[in-house]
């Protein structure tokens, strides 16, 4: 009777730490995947589930417009010259400036809070097409920051040369948008 006992409680443990196990691998796995992949989607396609309605109160209109430009625009702006600042620190990627890793990370929140907040609005469909030429600002402007982190620090002097470039083509990509909705957004 002794040895049944021992024997049942032997499998009820190793049942239970195998159950525990798999509990902990899926939800690790799926916490890996949010903070990894999935809360960056909005800067990877910007014009991905977009709430575009249909208002004509002209109250509304203005207040979209004149909300558009210091919320979602100056501060996509300043984040965009940061990222051009660290390129022009890193001396085309061949040095890692001082606090590099900090001032991307801190960029890169930015940016995803940015389009979050963006991306949370209901866009009036008279304002959609210049409005998703802000988000695809965002969106370039992100890109150069992840190029510009491909390239700063790589050996091989063909993909650093390779990042760089492609990090100065999104931010040009990411001034000309922004300064557009700037320009089209912007009531003095």
């Amino acid at each position: 009777m002794g040895s049944s006992f021992l024997r049942r409680y032997s499998v009820l443990g190793q049942s239970f730490t195998t159950c525990l196990l798999a509990v902990v691998l899926v939800f690790g796995g799926l916490g890996a995947y949010y903070f990894k992949v999935f809360q960056w989607r909005h800067l990877e396609d910007p014009h991905y589930d977009l709430l575009v309605v249909k208002k004509d109160d002209p109250a509304q209109l203005a207040d979209f417009r004149r909300s558009t430009v210091p919320k979602y625009v100056d501060p996509a702006i300043q984040q965009l010259n940061k990222v051009t600042k660290l390129r022009k620190a890193s001396k085309r990627g061949t040095v890692v400036p001082e606090e590099y890793n900090q001032s991307c990370k801190e960029i890169l929140e930015s940016l995803r809070s940015i389009m979050n907040d963006a991306k949370l609005r209901q866009i009036p469909k008279v304002y959609e097409k210049e409005y998703k030429k802000i988000l695809k600002g965002i969106s370039d402007a992100y890109k150069s920051l992840v190029a510009l982190q491909e390239g700063v620090g790589n050996e091989i002097k063909a993909d650093r040369d390779r990042a760089i470039d492609s990090s100065i083509k999104y931010s040009n990509a990411a001034n000309k948008n922004l300064q557009a909705g700037r320009k089209y957004f912007f009531q003095p």
